[in-house]
């Protein structure tokens, strides 16, 4: 599915760029939505410490890199939840390695079906430079490449 929503985020010649789905207000998530904010939002911190518990740290792939990042979570950024499909929402999350390189998470939430889950993780930002968008089609948002002479600039 996620190669899916990515593919048509391409495509979508009508897209409309934000950093986050938050940042433009028809990525609000709608007031009859039954997803809470605040319950996706604890649903990230819990996972946080419970894999931070675990392994005796937090460790995120950066496959990008090529490495394995040991991070220490900020912040949830719970002013910033957008629900993307009926069963899926996001939320970004601010870390910070042991050097004090910033990263900005996407962290993707299921929920629906028993309680919420982290479902995946991407490494959104790296000191600030992004390596992908957010772009809405149709009132969905989806991930879509960072436009070609953008990737050095910080957003």
């Amino acid at each position: 599915m996620r190669y899916v929503l990515m593919a048509a985020a391409l495509l979508a010649g009508t897209a409309v760029r934000a950093e986050h789905p938050m940042d433009h207000p028809s990525g609000e998530m709608k007031a009859e939505s039954r997803v809470d904010k605040d319950a996706i939002a604890r649903t990230i911190r819990e996972y946080v410490e419970a894999d931070t518990a675990l392994k005796g740290g937090f460790f995120v792939r950066d496959k990008a890199a090529g490495k394995t990042l040991a991070l220490t979570l900020k912040r949830v950024h719970d002013d910033k939840l957008c629900q993307i499909s009926e069963k899926l929402c996001f939320a970004c999350a601010d870390f910070v390695a042991a050097d004090g390189t910033p990263y900005d998470l996407d962290f993707f939430v299921a929920h629906g079906n028993g309680p919420d889950r982290v479902s995946e993780i991407t490494v959104h930002k790296v000191a600030g430079v992004a390596r992908y968008d957010w772009a809405q089609r149709d009132g969905r948002w989806l991930k879509s490449e960072t436009r070609r002479g953008e990737q050095g600039r910080a957003k």
